[in-house]
């Protein structure tokens, strides 16, 4: 097998892209999370139809562009990429969040290593002993980003996100490492820069 370098600016290129395609389906994009994007889809629905329509639309264009991707619905925004991180194709409403997170292992939830390692300890394996927690027990305990991030997946207390702005031009460019010798083999790069 062949190890490539690591370019950090090819990353930061298609993380780009994908944000400025993901502007399309929704104009609340958040790339705040690290590797995922998060995208207000409530109103997105009244023209993509309800999640499972609008999840195998996603999922087909992310194909088309060549991306490995997971999909989560979820209410909030830090719940869905908690919960991306841990299923594909999940879609719950507030009802089932809780119950969603609950099954979420400790060391899969987001959580600092330190708070990690002391639930641990305690025997703790997943979130929903952590909800059953007191409060004050956790605010003694840990530090106030723990706190913070238990009640932003679950949508109470969150911070406001900042959201993406498409630039005002936009450039793309594919390289081949073959001479070109007809237009048919144009056809699908060219679909894929004007998608």
């Amino acid at each position: 097998f062949i190890v490539q370098n690591h370019d950090p600016r090819v990353d930061q290129q298609a993380f780009l892209l994908l944000a400025t395609w993901a502007y399309s389906f929704s104009s609340q994009v958040c790339t705040e999370f690290g590797h995922a994007l998060v995208l207000e889809i409530g109103a997105s629905q009244a023209l993509f139809g309800p999640w499972p329509d609008l999840e195998r639309r996603l999922r087909s264009e992310l194909d088309m562009l060549g991306f490995r991707h997971r999909l989560v619905a979820a209410p909030n925004p830090h719940a869905a990429y908690v919960l991306a991180r841990n299923h594909d194709g999940l879609g719950v409403d507030e009802g089932q969040l809780e119950a969603a997170l609950g099954q979420v292992p400790i060391e899969r939830a987001g959580l600092p290593k330190v708070a990690v390692d002391t639930l641990s300890r305690s025997g703790l394996r997943t979130l929903r002993p952590v909800f059953a927690l007191a409060r004050e027990s956790l605010v003694r305990r840990f530090s106030p980003q723990v706190l913070a991030h238990l009640d932003a997946i679950r949508g109470r207390d969150a911070a406001p996100l900042a959201y993406f702005q498409p630039p005002d031009r936009f450039t793309a460019r594919i390289e081949f490492e073959y001479e070109v010798e007809s237009s048919t083999a144009l056809l699908f790069p060219l679909r894929r820069l004007t998608g």
